[in-house]
Formats: C-alpha cells, structure tokens, sequence
C-alpha cells in the first residue's frame, strides 16, 4: 500500500492530549474523519477529534487525554494510504505531476519540473526546451490529468508567465 505524507506533528497543543498538526495537504478535508487512520513511524492511529487553529490542525489520536501520552509523536510526519483517500477521475495528488508532460492543444509544451508551494498559490514549474512556464495549480489553467498516461493537459496558456 503507498502511503501519502500529509503534514508533520510540530507540537502539543494544551493538556489534553491535542496536537498541532503542519499540513498543506490538498485534500484535507477528505482525511479529517473521525476514525480516519493516520501512520506515524509505522503505527496506525485513530483520528478522534480535530479542529482549526491558526495555520494548524489540531488532531487527537486514539482517544489519548493527557500530554505525556502524546509527547512520543511530536517531530514525526503523518502518513495516509493513499487507497483511503478514494480519489475522484479529476483528482490527483501533486507529487504525482512531477515529470508528467504537459500539452496545450494537444501539444506538447514541456513536463512539470518543479512544484512550488507559495504564501496563496501553489504553482508547477513546467521547463519547455529553452523556456520554463509558472502554472498556477487550480481549474482555470489545469484542465485535466491523465495518470496511466502521465499527461497533463493545460488551458489559457496566454495568461501564463515566461520565467
């Protein structure tokens, strides 16, 4: 089973046993679920609760109630299977784009170089022969993704920067 890394414990977060998660997941949402399993360090825990905190999540595992039973999982990143995510025909997982190639009109413009994780945008870097392209990763530029075939096909190509 291929496990996804979607954040990292950076630390507790009061008495209780809350911990603050770092993630920018793109697909959060679909692992905040009660007895949703997390992997840390090759164990299996239960999300039993979480909740917003500044740029945090804060998670508890397993039902643990009191810091010194969380202390162990502070530093360690979080893992998911990537089976559990039940990821829909137009979704995909960003690590997965790298060295796709990337067409506009059914040509090839190049293949995902880079992924770039910015303040309010994530962007692929996209390296043409003599030419590297920003793609903002979002629906207005990104039409679909083909993973058998590792083809990404983009739309409104004028509107993309020439680095």
């Amino acid at each position: 089973m291929e496990q996804i890394e979607i954040g990292k414990i950076v630390s507790t977060h009061g008495i209780k046993g809350e911990l603050k998660l770092l993630s920018d997941f793109l697909y959060l949402d679909k692992v905040l679920q009660k007895n949703f399993n997390f992997y840390i360090n090759g164990l299996v825990y239960k999300l039993t609760s979480y909740r917003l905190h500044k740029q945090y999540v804060l998670i508890k595992l397993n039902d643990y109630n009191d810091i010194n039973d969380v202390l162990f999982l502070v530093g360690n990143k979080v893992f998911v299977q990537k089976s559990d995510l039940h990821l829909k025909n137009d979704e995909y997982l960003l690590d997965e784009l790298l060295g796709a190639n990337v067409y506009y009109e059914n040509k090839l413009l190049g293949v995902v170089e880079e992924i770039l994780k910015g303040v309010t945008a994530n962007y692929l870097k996209i390296k043409e022969d003599t030419k590297s392209y920003l793609v903002p990763i979002n629906k207005t530029y990104i039409r679909k993704y083909t993973d058998s075939l590792r083809r990404l096909d983009v739309q409104n190509i004028t509107e993309l920067r020439n680095l």
